[in-house]
Formats: C-alpha cells, structure tokens, sequence
C-alpha cells in the first residue's frame, strides 16, 4: 500500500501499517492512500508516480483513453 522503490528499506510507516495489520487493527485504506499521494507530491521529487494501477483503474472508470495514435 506503501509504494516505493526500494522494498528492503523498512520506514516507521511501513513498521506501523505492518503492526497494525498482524493485530488485525481497523485501517482506513482511503486515507492510508491520499497520505502517501500527498507525501509524494509534497516531500519527493526521484519517487515518481505513486499507486499506478490505482491511478489507471481510476482513469480508466473516468472514461479517460490513452490513445497514443490521437494528438
């Protein structure tokens, strides 16, 4: 849920979203997303696109086409 590019770096997030889902803790999974965009927006700028496949279901129920062959 945590994107990142390097998954052998344990961060005090991911320790906390690990303990919390072992001790079947209720987690808000909306607001566990919107934080890591906005940390990602806000905080990085080598990260790059956080959640893609969220990113593109999304689009994709929005209607929005990808169509490399329109300009």
């Amino acid at each position: 849920m945590l994107p990142s590019k390097n998954i052998s770096v344990v961060t005090k997030d991911r320790a906390l979203l690990n303990y919390a889902i072992q001790k079947d803790y209720t987690i808000d999974v909306g607001k566990l997303i919107w934080y890591s965009i906005m940390c990602i927006m806000r905080c990085s700028t080598s990260m790059g696109l956080g959640h893609p496949s969220l990113v593109y279901t999304l689009s994709v129920a929005a209607g929005v086409r990808g169509d490399q062959n329109k300009e």
